[in-house]
């Protein structure tokens, strides 16, 4: 029997809409879950507007160079770090009494700190040590009414001399010096006599004061000797001269008695070297500074502790209600060498004593940073100027090579500028000069009826001005004469005496003294263009009847001498033209000599001569 397909479609239809409505209820339910999860996980913070850093105010009597305040104040970071709240920022002023006490300064500080806090008060002050606990018990209700302060660095007995108000929370720390001198006595028991050693300052006044009242209370089988208030020279003196069987009880010395002021380790490192006993201390930033150590406080540890008084208040707590608390803990420490240099046996230590072995700070361990760095400086100063030295010295070398290369090109321009110029006026200006003569000549002869000679005349004119048209490309091309073509100078010189003297009244010869030789084209084209100046000068200007030039071959050099009969001329006087220069040059081109003898009315004589070298001779074809 087959079943009812209808009777099961209703079913599953029915199925299906309450598992759609089913899946809508559940993802809406998934929805609001998720998003009370992200109201309830994401940070109150980040949804509001991030609240201020909280700020904290620590006051310091002394100056930054304190090992005891830079302990503290590294014992503050630490004890920040640990507790909350994190955003925390600290204020560190140092208001350096030490050094610095004009009759207003406290007036002066008030102002300044009053400016600079007015839009950014602290929420909690901490006050080490007494004087500025006491500028703020002055002036902290003016400056910073009702802000919480915590002191700190303060001896039991400086708190309960003062009527501090609710709002100052005390961390004290046990000032003791019994306890060096109980590990003194242990490690000497032969001791019959203490130096105690206090300076002038203010808080040195002050450590006086709770020392002299501790041994005051105590029985030892010693006697107290208290050197305090001293210039240093007369105190070192007093140190070196001890008596026997004494030992030296360091407490503090932040100024002398002239004034000076130290720091502690400064002035204890002097002390412990001039005295003939051994220096015990009490306190741990001092402890490298050549004493042989005792039974010392930990400054950086009272700073956390004092640290974490203030990061309660800060989460909430009322200081008014966290009672008074004092660090105890001390750690005896002594110095190898120190025990070394005074022949004390380490075993008579008590159990639990800490050694440490530190030489004496000398110029290598005081200075080292700074020798470091100042070599480092000197060493890279010395590397930059010697790469700077030698980039000079490159760049002078390549500016000379330059200046070299400039100045040769520049006399090479320049000297063919001048070749150009001679060979111009040589070729052109001479050929011209004969096309002129020519012309002259065939004028003179029309004049007097001589047809056949002014067409001759003529005819050489043609002849002379394609020469200089034929020079003229010459010159442009930079090819040698278009004469020397044609021959040496035995042909081409009577050739020109005759074509340029042609239909003229001046007379020419021409003599060759010597064995003919060969010699460089520069000389033979040289000697040329002097013999086309000479000639167009005697023919232009002279007025002379006889023009004789003189060819002469020598061993080791040439000579070309041309002579007229003309009026001559002044050598040294001033001459329009660029004939004369142009010889000059020319024979100082071929390192030659030139002589020119001229006199009025007694024509002028220039000889030539051009020294020839064994190798330019032997270079040239036969």
């Amino acid at each position: 029997m087959p079943y009812p397909v209808k009777d099961h479609a209703r079913p599953q239809a029915n199925w299906f809409r309450f598992r759609r409505k089913d899946s809508s209820a559940t993802f809406s339910r998934a929805v609001w879950l998720c998003g009370l999860f992200v109201f309830l996980c994401v940070p109150l913070n980040g949804l509001a507007q991030k609240l201020p850093p909280r700020r904290v105010l620590v006051i310091y009597d002394g100056s930054r160079e304190f090992g005891s305040l830079q302990a503290m104040d590294q014992g503050i970071d630490a004890g920040r770090y640990k507790r909350t709240p994190k955003d925390v920022l600290i204020f560190r002023e140092y208001m350096d009494l030490t050094r610095l006490n004009p009759p207003d300064f406290e007036e002066t500080l008030k102002e300044y700190y009053r400016r600079k806090y007015l839009n950014d008060p602290p929420e909690v002050i901490i006050a080490v040590r007494s004087r500025p606990l006491d500028f703020l018990l002055k002036y902290g209700d003016e400056l910073f009414a009702s802000v919480p302060i915590v002191s700190t660095g303060m001896d039991i007995r400086q708190v309960r001399a003062r009527n501090l108000p609710p709002r100052v929370t005390v961390n004290t720390l046990r000032v003791t010096y019994q306890p060096t001198l109980a590990l003194a006595l242990a490690l000497k028991p032969e001791t019959e006599n203490v130096a105690v050693v206090l300076g002038a300052s203010q808080n040195d006044r002050a450590l006086e004061a709770l020392v002299r009242d501790e041994l005051s209370k105590v029985a030892l089988p010693v006697k107290f000797a208290y050197f305090v208030g001293f210039p240093l020279e007369e105190l070192l003196q007093k140190v070196a001269h001890l008596p026997s069987k004494s030992v030296v009880l360091f407490v503090s010395m932040a100024q002398d008695g002239t004034g000076r002021t130290f720091l502690p380790d400064e002035a204890l490192g002097q002390i412990s070297r001039a005295a003939n006993a051994p220096t015990f201390i009490a306190s741990s930033d001092v402890s490298n500074s050549g004493a042989v150590g005792g039974d010392l406080l930990n400054f950086g540890a009272v700073g956390t502790e004092a640290a974490k008084i203030a990061w309660r208040i800060l989460q909430g707590e009322d200081g008014a209600r966290i009672p008074l608390s004092e660090y105890t803990n001390r750690v005896k420490v002594l110095d190898i060498l120190a025990l070394e240099r005074w022949r004390i046996s380490p075993g008579r230590a008590p159990a639990g004593t800490y050694f440490i072995k530190k030489f004496p700070p000398g110029p290598w361990e005081a200075y080292k940073w700074q020798i470091l760095t100042s070599i480092a400086i000197v060493v890279s100063q010395s590397v930059l100027i010697t790469v700077l030295l030698l980039s000079r010295r490159r760049r002078r070398a390549a500016e000379s090579a330059l200046a070299t290369s400039e100045e040769r090109k520049h006399a090479a321009v320049l000297e063919e500028r001048n070749r150009m110029a001679r060979d111009i006026h040589d070729s052109l200006a001479q050929g011209l000069t004969g096309v002129i003569v020519q012309i002259g000549a065939a004028k003179k002869a029309f004049a007097q009826a001589a047809a056949a000679d002014a067409h001759q005349h003529i005819h050489r004119a043609e002849e002379a001005a394609r020469e200089s048209l034929g020079e003229a490309r010459r010159s442009i091309k930079a090819l040698r004469p278009l004469a020397l073509e044609h021959g040496d100078l035995r042909i081409v010189i009577p050739a020109l005496m005759q074509r340029m003297t042609a239909g003229t009244e001046v007379r020419t010869e021409f003599k060759i003294n010597g064995e003919p030789t060969t010699f460089p084209p520069l000389v033979e084209e040289n000697l040329l263009r002097i013999q086309q100046e000479m000639l167009t000068n005697a023919v232009k200007h002279s007025e002379a009847t006889l023009i004789t030039s003189t060819l002469s071959f020598f061993e080791n050099s040439i000579q070309l001498e041309v002579q007229d009969d003309g009026i001559g001329f002044n050598p040294s006087g001033k001459h329009d033209g660029y004939g004369l220069i142009g010889i000059r040059e020319r024979v100082h081109q071929m390192s030659g000599q030139l002589t020119i003898k001229t006199t009025p009315a007694g024509g002028t004589c220039l000889c030539v001569v051009v020294p020839i070298s064994e190798e330019a001779r032997q270079a040239q074809p036969t």
